[in-house]
């Protein structure tokens, strides 16, 4: 992820060389829009250890096919967490997630400031590996699942324009996602707490998920 991230950056340095020598340019003309992930906060998914916001950076792309006040998105991110057990539990926790996305888009207004409206078709892919053992009763949990998740999230927005070729946007949204999740749970036996018992797992539910700061991007027009 190190080698992604400083290819990252040395793609935001070119863009910006390359906006101070197109200041002459008529922005109304351009018609595509490619966005690179700065920031993401997301809410934090019932199965990590700790309870708080998962925060990345330099995770995602877009692209944006520019139809006067409406565009048409694409867009994929990565998201990789680990956490730690703590105080009586010791154990570690691993989240890998592939978010991929396309939708629609609606300026409400076209000034320097852009606020607007969208809504993304949502498909992800994961997997979760957790390994934790401690307590009084001295329990054990290990969990080793896959999910696949189809779904749309409703997007609000702000858009910033800082060139006419360069611009930051902001983006919270809600998700709506129906998650299939498949694996094996290893946990302590019922009848012999020395023993463990190992479950398959195939289920399905019904998710819903805020997140304040889904994206804060950073985009090039051309």
């Amino acid at each position: 992820m190190n080698n992604m991230k400083i290819f990252a950056l040395l793609i935001v340095f070119l863009v910006v060389s390359h906006e101070v020598k197109s200041q002459n340019v008529d922005h109304n003309k351009y018609k595509n829009e490619i966005g690179l992930t700065l920031l993401s906060v997301k809410s934090n998914y019932e199965q990590w250890y700790s309870s708080s916001p998962y925060i990345s950076f330099l995770n995602g792309i877009d692209y944006k096919r520019i139809l006067g006040k409406s565009a048409l998105r694409l867009g994929i991110d990565y998201r990789d967490r680990n956490d730690k057990g703590t105080g009586d539990f010791i154990g570690t926790s691993s989240y890998r997630e592939g978010r991929f996305r396309i939708g629609f888009q609606r300026l409400i207004l076209d000034k320097a400031i852009k606020p607007y409206f969208a809504n993304d078709l949502t498909y992800i892919h994961s997997r979760f590996q957790k390994e934790f053992a401690g307590g009084i009763s001295a329990s054990y949990l290990k969990d080793d699942m896959k999910y696949n998740g189809f779904g749309f999230a409703p997007i609000l927005g702000l858009k910033v324009q800082i060139f006419k070729t360069l611009s930051v946007s902001f983006e919270t949204n809600l998700e709506f996602l129906w998650i299939i999740k498949k694996g094996t749970q290893t946990k302590n036996s019922l009848e012999d707490i020395n023993s463990r018992v190992t479950n398959s797992i195939n289920s399905n539910k019904f998710v819903m998920r805020f997140n304040a700061l889904n994206i804060a991007s950073l985009n090039y027009s051309f």
